[in-house]
């Protein structure tokens, strides 16, 4: 082998190695929607109480995958347990799978729009009035 395919070889081996080692991981799941922010993040447990009505979503940032999505009410508390392999809302288990001490986990968490705030965005707000007549007509007969 030329001392050239040597050195291609090389460079070619050496950027498969680098993709290999950083993986293809997302800095965030695909699903979550535009104002969902970073709560909590780690590889032990996480904690985070909801400041108001929202989604909660739970992320592996190694593996780019949602460990649990789903609805949460203000205050309630989510807590990802890395040692027990659990994510909890409100102590009751949501999700029973192998949580990776080695992998950083992040809890995101995307507040409810009230319908009032989606057709202000949307600007397709609009108002329709409905008027209903009712008449109400006694009429007596004499024999």
């Amino acid at each position: 082998m030329t001392r050239l395919c040597q050195f291609a070889v090389a460079v070619v081996a050496g950027v498969c190695i680098s993709f290999a080692l950083t993986g293809c991981s997302h800095d965030r799941p695909e699903s979550l929607g535009s104002n969902a922010v970073l709560a909590a993040e780690g590889n032990k447990t996480l904690a985070y109480t909801a400041p108001s009505d929202g989604i909660v979503t739970v992320y592996d940032t190694h593996d780019d995958d949602v460990l649990y999505s789903g609805r949460v009410k203000k205050g309630d508390s989510i807590v990802t347990d890395i040692e027990h392999d659990r994510i909890s809302i409100n102590g009751r288990t949501m999700s029973q799978r192998h949580l990776d001490h080695l992998h950083d986990h992040r809890i995101y968490f995307e507040p409810a729009v009230s319908p009032l705030d989606s057709s202000a965005d949307t600007g397709n707000s609009s108002t329709v009035t409905r008027t209903t007549r009712v008449e109400t007509r006694t009429e007596s007969t004499t024999p």
